[in-house]
């Protein structure tokens, strides 16, 4: 029963809206003080680098817990109604939930809780470095409407394309590239990969990490 296993309407949402309700707390704030001009006050009291390596923690830890605190609290409000039991390999024949070479399916099927701990702890990831990635974007981009929305037009586009690409090779079983679609446990029509999974996280970290080192002295006057 918990979102992230949920095929109804209200988790699918949440996870298509996820990318972009990280990002909206403090993932545009560089952006904010770059044009108020409190930037330009920080940098005669600190290094570029310290200020900036501040924000990145920041932006990452609080965006993580914007993606997984609605989810723990979810699955508490789930214990406090549901009986606990294990997990049985023949539901998958019913519900769709997790098969043989989903992420982390022999965690799903013997130790549920680690199960639940190592989705919190990919969500976590993803969506902390696709903060600081669009944190970063700052340092190029000031808009804030700009920021929110570019980005995550992007990820839209980028899940068109990954819907439609297998289709054309000749509907060959795909992996998951869809950074929506890996951010729950619930499979789609693709095979969910740990491997991906992780390029992305490096993809992200490198490109977040990338553009403030290459334009962190940029004239903050």
């Amino acid at each position: 029963a918990w979102m992230s296993l949920s095929a109804t309407s209200t988790p699918m949402l949440f996870y298509q809206l996820l990318p972009l309700l990280v990002v909206t707390p403090y993932a545009c704030s560089l952006a904010s003080e770059f044009k108020d001009g409190y930037v330009a006050q920080v940098y005669t009291r600190a290094s570029r680098g310290t200020y900036l390596a501040a924000k990145y923690i920041a932006v990452c830890i609080s965006a993580g817990l914007v993606a997984v605190a609605p989810q723990l609290l979810n699955l508490l409000f789930l214990a406090c109604v549901h009986p606990a039991y294990l997990p049985d390999v023949n539901t998958a024949m019913y519900y769709g939930a997790v098969f043989w070479d989903s992420v982390g399916s022999w965690l799903y099927y013997n130790v549920p809780l680690l199960y639940v701990a190592l989705y919190c702890a990919i969500d976590f990831a993803l969506c902390g470095l696709w903060a600081c990635f669009v944190l970063s974007l700052s340092l190029l981009v000031q808009n804030r409407v700009l920021l929110l929305t570019l980005p995550y037009l992007g990820l839209l586009a980028l899940a068109f394309v990954n819907e439609r690409i297998f289709f054309a090779l000749g509907g060959i079983k795909g992996v998951e590239l869809n950074l929506f679609e890996n951010l729950h446990g619930y499979l789609s029509a693709y095979t969910q990969d740990g491997w991906i999974i992780l390029a992305e996280c490096l993809v992200l970290a490198v490109l977040s990490i990338g553009i403030i080192v290459l334009f962190r002295k940029r004239d903050v006057l």
